[in-house]
């Protein structure tokens, strides 16, 4: 294969090349007053910043807070109302397993009151609200 036109060797540019740094540059340190106005800038970006930040949270926490104190009485009211649900569950269960029973009255344990005392509401016992 013949080479095209002539052939020209790469050289050194004219004057030849820079001369080599070969000595150690170790940067000029910081003075303290400058390190500390620095460490003082970024130590007080940091703190606006969390405090903002610590100030949405809490913003947050009130909210949800405020939302759980509106929501208590309609958590109360809706397990009173699954207790009135259980106790007619109750009643018919004993309705149903006592009908056979000649003068069994429902809510009475051998004629004395379980269930109602002065016009009250009688919170019964884990034993007498879950059976059957």
């Amino acid at each position: 294969m013949a080479a095209s036109g002539t052939f020209k060797q790469e050289m050194p540019p004219k004057g030849g090349y820079k001369p080599i740094d070969w000595q150690q540059r170790i940067p000029r340190a910081m003075s303290g007053p400058r390190m500390l106005l620095a460490a003082s800038a970024v130590w007080g970006f940091f703190m606006a910043k969390k405090m903002y930040f610590h100030r949405m949270f809490m913003m947050d926490e009130r909210e949800m807070n405020d939302s759980r104190v509106a929501l208590i009485p309609f958590y109360l009211a809706e397990r009173q109302r699954e207790e009135m649900v259980r106790f007619r569950q109750n009643r018919d269960y004993e309705n149903e397993l006592m009908k056979d029973v000649d003068g069994w009255v429902t809510g009475t344990l051998f004629g004395e009151k379980v269930y109602v005392e002065d016009d009250r509401c009688y919170a019964p016992g884990g034993v007498e609200y879950f059976r059957s």
